[in-house]
């Protein structure tokens, strides 16, 4: 997630201040990795196939809400 994020503030022309870098939000976990871009949150969490089906639900949920997201599925 961290390269995703890093492409994203190159796509956005965003520039990080001198001294600064990405960090995990998250913290110190192996559970989820969490970078914020810009206006884009950079999300990875590792869940299992039976949880799948309620992460579909909870994205349809929120599409009702919430005017452009992407979901982006990989390793």
């Amino acid at each position: 997630m961290e390269n995703f994020a890093i492409h994203m503030l190159e796509e956005l022309r965003i520039t990080l201040p001198a001294g600064q870098a990405l960090v995990n939000i998250a913290g110190a976990t192996d559970r989820y990795a969490l970078f914020k871009a810009g206006p884009v949150l950079s999300a990875s969490v590792s869940i299992s196939q039976k949880l799948i089906k309620l992460f579909c639900n909870f994205q349809q949920y929120l599409s009702q809400f919430a005017p452009f997201f992407i979901i982006f599925f990989g390793h």
